[in-house]
């Protein structure tokens, strides 16, 4: 993540932006130089009630794709469909798409990942990138899983 704060220069005295290179993990927060303010990342990974996925909320980024990657592992040879409710995921970014794909990738013979209720900002994401078309994922709009 880039930081360009609206200082110029403050502690080098050049009249150029001050430029921060700053790598973080989910749920730590971040000084905005520019505004004194606070960045935050948050992502919460939750089981749902039927066992059969997980119920994601917050932003999906490069910082919570690791943790994703992690959850993923318990059903990475679990038989039937692996239900994602994405209606609480605020944010995707091409690392959260990557590591749902692979495992779309990595159930290809034993079932589909479902992508439950995803949000519009979401759902627009997975447009631009034809997720619908990808073998192994299906898109369900409503948060009510079918059962196998």
């Amino acid at each position: 993540m880039w930081l360009v704060t609206n200082r110029h220069g403050a502690d080098s005295g050049l009249d150029i932006p001050d430029i921060y290179y700053v790598l973080y993990e989910s749920s730590v927060s971040i000084s905005n130089f520019s505004e004194g303010g606070t960045v935050m990342s948050v992502f919460e990974i939750s089981p749902l009630v039927n066992g059969k996925g997980l119920r994601l909320e917050g932003e999906l980024d490069l910082a919570a794709a690791p943790r994703l990657t992690e959850a993923f592992l318990d059903f990475a040879s679990s038989e039937g469909e692996v239900h994602l409710d994405l209606s609480e995921v605020s944010f995707l970014d091409s690392s959260g798409l990557r590591v749902i794909l692979a495992l779309a990738r990595s159930r290809a013979d034993i079932g589909s990942v479902v992508l439950l209720d995803p949000s519009s900002a979401v759902v627009r994401i997975f447009e631009i990138m034809g997720i619908d078309e990808h073998p192994g994922v299906e898109m369900r709009p409503s948060a009510e899983p079918v059962t196998d």
